[in-house]
């Protein structure tokens, strides 16, 4: 190939390496109707509702699993903050205790501008979890991701975690 050629092809070349270097476009939110929130779910996730009535949408992608949750009080307990702070003790005390889980980290947060509870833990298996937890009226959410431990500080974990949005019922 000549020197002519070359620089004839060269903003082919520029091109096809911006595109390449250029950042992934971002993904469609997911924001199942009814469930007061979106965030940009990757993959395609499967909904699961307890038989308590939590609803739980999960995607796992390599070696990371993506899941969204909310969970109603009954209609007579109103979350005050006192009720807020027990609901997230009585969490990470099941996820440790019953659980089995290690806490690695807990500190308050919030979660899209509403009081909540940030935790990291290694859980009774020894993968990594790392979840933001918080209410909007009655309703309590919580945003989460398991990873091994050799991936605890993989950037996918807080841009998913921080993609998290209420949008009202």
């Amino acid at each position: 190939m000549n020197l002519k050629t070359l620089l004839r092809l060269a903003p082919l070349f520029l091109s096809m390496l911006l595109l390449g270097c250029a950042q992934n476009p971002p993904r469609p939110a997911f924001a199942p109707a009814g469930a007061g929130f979106s965030v940009q779910m990757p993959g395609t996730p499967q909904e699961r509702t307890n038989p308590n009535g939590t609803h739980m949408y999960a995607a796992q992608v390599g070696k990371l699993a993506y899941i969204v949750g909310y969970h109603d009080l009954p209609p007579r307990v109103r979350p005050t903050a006192s009720i807020r702070e027990r609901v997230f003790d009585a969490s990470r005390d099941a996820m440790t205790g019953q659980g089995g889980a290690k806490l690695l980290g807990e500190q308050d947060t919030t979660l899209d501008g509403h009081p909540g509870r940030e935790m990291k833990l290694k859980t009774r298996e020894g993968y990594f979890m790392q979840l933001k937890t918080a209410f909007n009226g009655s309703r309590l959410y919580q945003v989460s991701v398991v990873t091994p431990m050799d991936e605890s500080t993989a950037p996918e974990i807080k841009r998913f975690i921080d993609s998290f949005h209420f949008t009202g019922k």
